[in-house]
């Protein structure tokens, strides 16, 4: 009995010692995000970002607000410290090492918004813009046609009149500093877009030939003019683009009619017209691989019919009932926004439309126009101005919501708009 008892003992000591303990499971090394501060602020706000595993070489580490990437300032292994990017809109935070991917909270982005535009001084006007309904004055005798933000830098472009030679001058302000930009033996040029590819700036615009007493059609690149020659007929580039190194230019010509016209690299660029028609351009924009340029057009004594032409091909946005117009075009996530007026009766009506889908900015009580259009997510921001009796008021409109500029004792528009 004895015997069987040790046995037993001998042969449980054994299992007892081969029992096998679970191994620990190896820790993660992907990031971790715990919190970020502060939770909204607009460009170069900046955030630190709390957690684990980062990684404490800056550039080791990727950080995006809703998809844009953001700069990095400084890295610890639980801290990140970064600036938040030009309309980076309001998205998660993430962050991504050589481990893996971290997605945060949504970052509520706040935009800025500019807005530039004249208002009457006496006899002249006095060139302007906004940051969020905050005023800079620009010049005296002066307008300002068209302003476009880059990181720091505020550009905004026109013309300025120099009284002691009697001519005005295409003039560009930078961080409110104005600089005339040459426009070779023409006279009286304004710039009237600006556009931004780069370190250059590129600017399309007009001047008066002497000799012909003709406008001509001028683009700049970096205050370098280039005229665009069409014999015997007034020419004003109004809307400029650059893609792939490839500068298009949107203008006008007048004289019995009007005519809209594209140029790629200071030659014809094809647009589809009515043979019969009479058309007009006042804006430019590029998505992608894509040119769109917007308008209007009319055949015979028909009503203008207001237009946009994706490389070269029309679209109409309104029924010719009315009259009607584009003034500024958009677009982003695969949808085209166009800002112009319909007139109905005697009133001019603002509005934009959205893929065709026609919006009213006014109740059509007063006269207002749309001159200009940007967005940002699902945000549509719009400049123009209204009437009030005999003055025009510059306002903006965002979602169909109206900010008051100015407050109608001078005569006043607002001519662009743009968001950061």
């Amino acid at each position: 009995m004895k015997k069987i008892l040790a046995t037993a003992t001998i042969l449980f000591t054994v299992y007892s010692c081969k029992k096998k303990y679970p191994i620990p499971p190896a820790q993660s090394t992907n990031p971790i995000i715990t919190s970020f501060s502060p939770a909204s602020g607009q460009f170069n706000t900046s955030i630190t970002i709390n957690g684990n595993n980062f990684n404490s070489n800056p550039s080791n580490n990727q950080v995006s607000i809703n998809g844009k990437s953001a700069f990095i300032q400084a890295a610890t292994e639980t801290t990140l410290t970064v600036l938040i990017p030009e309309r980076a809109g309001t998205g998660p935070v993430s962050v991504t090492t050589a481990s893996g991917t971290a997605t945060g909270n949504n970052f509520t982005y706040i935009p800025t918004v500019f807005v530039s535009g004249n208002e009457l001084n006496g006899i002249y006007y006095t060139a302007k813009y906004w940051k969020n309904g905050i005023e800079t004055v620009l010049q005296d005798r002066a307008v300002v046609n068209c302003i476009i933000v880059n990181g720091n830098d505020v550009y905004a472009a026109g013309s300025a009149h120099n009284p002691s030679v009697g001519l005005s001058f295409p003039t560009v302000w930078k961080n409110d500093s104005p600089t005339m930009w040459s426009t070779n033996s023409l006279v009286h040029g304004s710039v009237l877009s600006l556009f931004i590819s780069g370190s250059d700036l590129y600017g399309a615009g007009t001047a008066i030939d002497n000799s012909t007493s003709f406008n001509s059609a001028l683009y700049w690149k970096n205050g370098a003019p280039t005229v665009i020659n069409v014999a015997n007929i007034n020419n004003v580039a109004c809307g400029i683009v650059v893609l792939s190194n490839d500068v298009y230019v949107a203008s006008f010509t007048w004289g019995n009619t009007f005519n809209a016209l594209m140029w790629k690299n200071n030659a014809s660029y094809p647009i589809i017209l009515n043979p019969n028609s009479t058309s007009s351009s006042n804006a430019l924009f590029v998505s992608e691989n894509d040119i769109y340029l917007a308008g209007s057009e009319k055949s015979g004594t028909s009503l203008d019919i207001a237009k946009y032409w994706k490389n070269g091909n029309p679209v109409s946005l309104s029924n010719g009932i009315n009259s009607a117009i584009a003034r500024s075009i958009f677009v982003t996530g695969g949808d085209v926004y166009v800002a112009g007026s319909e007139t109905i009766g005697a009133i001019s009506i603002a509005k934009y439309w959205k893929n065709g889908n026609p919006v009213s900015l006014s109740d059509g009580t007063k006269n207002t126009v749309a001159t200009s259009i940007q967005v940002l997510g699902d945000d549509v921001y719009i400049a123009g101005h209204e009437t009030i009796g005999t003055k025009r008021l510059a306002v903006f409109w965002k979602n169909g919501i109206k900010t008051m500029l100015t407050n109608g004792v001078n005569d006043a528009q607002a001519t662009s708009i743009f968001i950061q």
